[in-house]
């Protein structure tokens, strides 16, 4: 190697340094802490869930199906050569049905007060036969009752409660007797009663509802007519189950 070779080896080495050095000052590198990146979170959609349904006030109508289980205590003393003393009790079963028309409102998110008229009918007998010298019959008969009732409640959930029923009404019945030889008497009565009952009420759908009770109905006694003047106590437990409508939306 030339002395001239030894002598531009440095020359080139420094020319490319100096090239590097200018080359990494034009280039600038951008400044990161100037630089903002603003990051906008997107809110959720928003989706109306809708309201679970329940019970609510206003008025309502219905219809509804039930067993009548009645018991009637007969006092008897018949007079004449066919004398006779009993205390027959007759057992007096059957279908009844009825309609209903009522108002009920919340007072407080959990205490409900209605009221409500209805009209039951139904008509079903039963007999009680005796025979000694004579024979005597007594049968008993029910036909159509109408009454109102107050129904105070309180509600377990949105759709469900349970409820008193405190009402009264009026009833047809009907006591036929008969003695082999004697007259026969048959005493129609319009009897007033007092009811005391429970149901559960829960909602179906939209606007329907279906209640179940059981109710106890206190009738006032009476006397059948000349000769006999049999006194007579009714009574009746009663299983009902209805399909309410209601007129709110």
């Amino acid at each position: 190697m030339s002395i001239s070779t030894w002598k531009i080896l440095p020359l080139t080495a420094v020319v490319a340094l100096t090239a590097n050095i200018s080359f990494a000052e034009s280039v600038t590198p951008p400044d990161l802490s100037t630089t903002k990146t603003t990051t906008k979170e997107q809110p959720l959609p928003t989706q109306n869930c809708p309201a679970s349904p329940k019970l609510k006030d206003g008025w309502y109508m219905g219809a509804q199906v039930g067993y009548d289980s009645f018991r009637v205590r007969n006092t008897v003393a018949t007079p004449g050569s066919y004398a006779l003393n009993t205390n027959p009790v007759l057992a007096a079963n059957g279908w009844l049905a009825g309609l209903i028309l009522g108002y009920g409102q919340m007072y407080t998110t959990w205490f409900y007060w209605g009221g409500e008229i209805f009209a039951n009918s139904n008509n079903f007998s039963q007999s009680f036969l005796t025979t000694t010298t004579s024979s005597y019959t007594n049968t008993f008969n029910t036909s159509s009752v109408i009454g109102l009732a107050f129904t105070p409640g309180v509600r377990f959930t949105d759709d469900t409660m349970a409820y008193v029923k405190l009402g009264w009404s009026r009833a047809i019945l009907k006591t036929e007797e008969t003695v082999t030889g004697t007259a026969d008497a048959n005493q129609v009565n319009d009897s007033s009663q007092f009811m005391f009952g429970v149901g559960i009420e829960t909602l179906l759908l939209n606007q329907w509802s279906l209640r179940t009770e059981f109710n106890h109905l206190f009738y006032n006694s009476y006397n059948t007519t000349v000769p006999y003047r049999t006194k007579v106590v009714p009574s009746d437990n009663q299983f009902v189950v209805g399909l309410i409508y209601h007129f709110w939306q």
